[in-house]
């Protein structure tokens, strides 16, 4: 099982288009290497997140900040994104995708034990 947060006020189209039953594809990319997996499955549940999950959600924006610092972009504009409140869609993982640049890009990958 994977949990997605998603912004409410961005992420209001993405939230009409998937719920429970639904099938869903969410891509993650590292910028500082551009590393991209995509993963595939079923949403099971979206719900509100709670306490912890947003505590994780403000500590993710502090790193992702930096990494966009890091390749040039201003902490300025990043600390104006807005990422709550967030709701957690929850997702039975089906398929991983290797995605990042290169002859690898969009090949299967095995889950890892």
């Amino acid at each position: 099982m994977l949990a997605v947060l998603l912004p409410e006020m961005t992420g209001r189209k993405t939230l009409a288009n998937i719920e429970a039953g639904s099938p869903i594809a969410v891509t993650f990319n590292r910028i500082v290497d551009h590393r991209t997996v995509q993963v595939k499955g079923m949403c099971v549940r979206v719900r509100a997140a709670d306490a912890t999950e947003r505590e994780v959600v403000r500590r993710y924006l502090a790193a992702f900040t930096e990494s966009l610092y890091f390749v040039g972009l201003s902490r300025a504009i990043v600390r104006r994104f807005r990422v709550e409140p967030c709701v957690v869609a929850e997702i039975d993982v089906r398929e991983l995708f290797e995605q990042t640049p290169g002859p690898g890009a969009g090949a299967r990958m095995e889950p890892r034990p």
